[in-house]
């Protein structure tokens, strides 16, 4: 199969996938050799006539897969065409349009081939083949397989900036029903592996050996769930995403609304959900993530579990909580005003609204001033003449919408000097700021300075040199203010000089919070200026096309990538080091109508403005990268609207990619209704085999006839109880509700027959992620405890009355929630059987949760503290406090009295079976 129809397949069964994001990793460049940058927030390089954004080459190493979800177009009893990418396939595509600033990075996933550990060991070698063999220092987003071996899972951290696991539904149950070979559970364990370690990383770097610090996917994990595939409603979906925020700290959620795919199965509905359901769900995220509302608050603005779609969640929650926000200020009758005294603007607070008092003109106060604030106080059309001037104008003034050239005030003089400032280049800011400084000196008001470039008509004033003075001006501007002028200054505008100029005479002048006033009209302008000109230069980031050349072929002087484009400011200099960073392996030269860049390897070089017959003609990789484009498109949700606005026409004519999106806009509602016609359809006459299945243990044998009278069955060997135990406990059905939202049962370990053995509350969050019991800041203490105690952890056995970590999910942490008098009567016969086969002579109680499990009734710790009571059963019990109440403790002198004490608990509970 050829390259192209390849990447037209594996394109195609790709963009059902949300992911986009290629921001929130380390930065890089390639000034030290390699290929490609990350710099700051991610480039989106292109947009789909759907409206989501192409940053990142978003293919499938293969589309064949063992699994038979039925929510998925890959699935084994799909009919759909099946390819399979070489790995030197993959990262030859991915190099070569990089190299022409198709792409931001490689975003990686497949379908199950063989077995898990088989297709993420050539996933990770496309990830390894790119950075080690070529120097690829760009993004790179691998989608892990929660199956495959943790050796793989830690190497794929190591070559990726993000990694993902997708949860692909919102509930268990639906996960079961739509992909029953796919473990809820692992996913979710493999999900707290990868936490685990991207954590240890984050701490590594922040030691002081950062340097030798372990690299593991800097950018985090994130995860995707299929919106409207099943019955879940927005509580459901926003409720699995809390929990997986909290638990996983996750960077994103991302919501798929589900889409008609071909050949789907009759479990699905056949219809896609309003695309409006995957964007309020989207805005609820973001509440919950960056302004802390938590579920209920935002899903009391809807009705019945799912989100308003007419309006956002925010808008939606004020106007069911009108009584939260105060009143507006109303305007008090003329009378009132007048007998009772404005307060001042401080004693107002922040209910307060309007203007301050308006300023006496002569600069007083008392009573030339009070008449003034009476009237400013009173109805605009009740004031006398003099306070509505004082008043200023109705409404607050607007920053000009268009240039305006400085005028001489009505009834002004001409200044006595006038002077006409001649800058070197367009956007020179050393020259302006030379030139200014010369100005300030010699006391040059702005309205007596023009300036202009060369190619601008000359002003009506010659070109002079300011008066000398006996030092430029070394007046100290806010940081703002420069950083400002350095990026408006290169605005097409030509009153971009005298603008500059004109705001730093007036806070040389002593406007020193000048540019803390927003709404003033220049900084306003100036403001403006510098978004356009930020905006233009993103845009160039993304929307310039390089093509690539042979060039002195006869001299061996080998390729050169060149690019046409038209910005809309002067940014072509500011932005060429961008370019450098990203591809200082290459020679490359940037064309537009004013200027040229040039880069050779090892200069930069500024030339004359081209045309754009002086681009080469299109490159052999653009029809490849035309036929990814039209691939990844999802007919099913056309979006010309958003299409347009963030990828505006004017850039179209540059764009390979641009001469499809007319077309695929008019085929997109005729596709997307044959994909709903054709409906369901047989399976495939050859379903794919699942291989890695056959190494999976047989099902569990079914219930015996006759149940032995115990609750649990005898076993001859202490091991084999303890892991029947284990199993049991994490097979009942009869735990509580909450037990669901956890990562996984957390059981004791330790050695059978141990003398001591330590039982605890619960498991905290560190240990609902690795595991294991007492390995979070809690268990950390408790071993440095028992080392100081003589004790060794690795003789002692160590548990949970309670084996699930039960919280409260709140944004991006999970709050622990102390087990009730249920929750630990649930899981007090596993405890007791779990004593019973391990045998301890001493069972030590941390925390009264423990000492209630222990004895079955609620007692208080400091009265039987240290003492050796018995439980109902007879078997010693020595009560002590839990060591994260030592954590608690505010004051440092009553923690170190605590820790002493709970260091002696240790050592006296060690002599009692020493």
């Amino acid at each position: 199969m050829e390259l192209r129809r390849k990447l037209e397949i594996l394109a195609d069964a790709a963009k059902y996938d949300a992911s986009c994001a290629s921001s929130g990793t380390e930065a890089r460049d390639s000034r030290q050799g390699g290929l490609g940058s990350t710099e700051g927030m991610g480039i989106c390089h292109a947009f789909a006539p759907d409206g989501r954004c192409i940053s990142l080459l978003k293919v499938l190493l293969t589309n064949a897969c063992v699994f038979d979800c039925a929510y998925c177009i890959n699935r084994a009893s799909s009919n759909v065409a099946r390819a399979r990418f070489t790995v030197a396939e993959l990262v030859g595509l991915t190099l070569d349009f990089y190299r022409r600033n198709y792409i931001e990075g490689l975003f990686l996933s497949s379908g199950i081939i063989r077995s898990p550990d088989y297709t993420m060991e050539r996933i990770v070698g496309v990830a390894r083949e790119l950075r080690e063999t070529h120097g690829f220092r760009g993004y790179i987003h691998l989608k892990t397989i929660p199956d495959a071996d943790p050796a793989l899972l830690a190497e794929a951290g190591r070559f990726a900036d993000r990694l993902s696991i997708n949860i692909e539904l919102p509930q268990e149950a639906s996960l079961r029903s739509l992909a029953p070979e796919k473990d809820f559970s692992g996913i979710r364990r493999a999900m707290g592996r990868m936490r685990q370690r991207i954590s240890e990383a984050e701490e590594a770097k922040r030691s002081k050996h950062r340097a030798a610090a372990p690299r593991f996917a800097p950018a985090g994990q994130s995860t995707q769930m299929i919106v409207g595939a099943d019955a879940a409603d927005d509580a459901a979906v926003l409720g699995t995403s809390v929990n997986l925020y909290g638990s996983y700290r996750l960077r994103r959620v991302y919501y798929s609304a589900y889409s008609p795919i071909p050949d789907a199965s009759r479990l699905l509905p056949p219809a896609a959900p309003p695309l409006v359901r995957e964007h309020r769900l989207y805005q609820a995220d973001w509440l919950l993530r960056f302004y802390g509302f938590d579920l209920a608050e935002i899903m009391a603005g809807g009705e019945r579990g799912m989100l308003d779609p007419g309006i956002d969640p925010k808008l939606a929650w004020a106007l069911k909580h009108r009584g939260e926000f105060p009143r507006g200020c109303e305007p008090r009758p003329a009378r009132e005003a007048a007998a009772r005294p404005r307060p001042r603007r401080e004693d107002r607070g922040e209910a307060a609204c309007g203007p301050p008092p308006p300023r006496d003109p002569g600069g007083g106060s008392g009573a030339a001033a009070a008449p003034a604030a009476e009237a400013a106080a009173l109805p605009r059309h009740r004031r006398p003449p003099a306070a509505r001037r004082l008043a200023g104008p109705r409404r607050p003034a607007r920053p000009a919408a268009a240039p305006q050239r400085l005028r001489r005030p009505a009834g002004a003089a001409f200044p006595a000097v006038m002077l006409g400032i001649l800058l070197p280049g367009p956007a020179d800011f050393p020259a302006w700021r030379q030139a200014a400084r010369q100005l300030l000196a010699a006391a040059i008001p702005p309205e007596a300075v023009e300036w202009r470039v060369p190619g601008e008509a000359p002003g009506l004033f010659g070109t002079e040199v300011p008066p000398a003075a006996a030092a430029p001006a070394g007046i100290a501007v806010p940081r703002g203010f420069v950083e400002l002028a350095e990026v408006a200054i290169r605005h097409r505008d030509r009153e971009r000089f005298a603008l500059l100029y004109r705001l730093l005479w007036r806070i040389a002048r002593g406007e020193r919070e000048l540019m803390q006033v927003p709404t003033d009209p220049d900084v306003a302008r100036l403001n403006t200026m510098a978004k356009a000109v930020r905006r233009d230069a993103h845009r160039m980031h993304a929307f310039l096309r390089f093509r690539r050349v042979e060039i002195g072929v006869e001299t061996g002087a080998g390729e050169r990538y060149v690019a046409w484009f038209e910005p809309e400011h002067h940014i072509l200099e500011a932005e060429a080091g961008f370019f450098l960073r990203r591809f200082s392996a290459l020679r490359w030269s940037i064309l537009t109508p004013e200027a040229s860049a040039h880069w050779d390897g090892g200069t930069l070089r500024l030339g004359p403005g081209g045309r754009r017959a002086d681009a080469p003609p299109e490159d052999a990789h653009e029809a490849l990268w035309r036929a990814y484009y039209a691939s990844i498109f999802n007919p099913a949700r056309l979006k010309p609207a958003a299409l347009r606005a963030e990828m505006p026409l004017r850039y179209w004519r540059n764009l390979p990619e641009a001469r499809d999106i007319r077309r695929l806009m008019a085929e997109a509602p005729r596709r997307a209704a044959e994909m709903v016609a054709r409906g369901a359809t047989p399976p495939a006459p050859r379903r794919q085999r699942n291989i890695h299945l056959a190494t999976q243990p047989a099902p569990s044998p079914d219930v015996p006839a006759r149940m032995t009278p115990d609750l649990f069955p005898p076993h001859a060997d202490a091991v084999a109880a303890l892991a029947a135990l284990r199993e049991q406990l994490r097979a009942s059905n009869s735990l509580p509700t909450w037990t669901a939202e956890a990562t996984q049962m957390v059981f004791g370990e330790g050695p059978i027959g141990a003398p001591l053995m330590f039982v605890g509350e619960q498991p905290g969050d560190e240990e609902d992620i690795a595991g294991r019991p007492f390995v979070g800041p809690a268990g950390r203490l408790f071993d440095r405890a028992l080392e100081e105690a003589g004790v060794a952890r690795s003789e002692a056995y160590v548990t949970n009355a309670v084996k699930h970590f039960k919280f409260k999910p709140t944004g991006r942490r999970r709050l622990h929630q102390s087990p009730d008098a249920g929750d630990i009567a649930q899981y007090r016969p596993f405890l007791k059987r779990e004593i019973e086969i391990v045998a301890p002579k001493l069972v030590v109680s941390l925390g009264a949760t423990a000492l209630r499990a222990l004895t079955g009734k609620p007692l208080a710790i400091n009265k039987v503290r240290g003492e050796v009571i018995a439980t109902p059963e007879g078997r010693p019990v020595f009560p002590t406090v839990h060591p994260s109440y030592l954590l608690r403790l505010p004051d440092a002198e009553a923690k170190a009295r605590e820790y002493g004490r709970f260091v002696g608990d240790l050592r006296q509970a060690w002599r009692e079976v020493a």
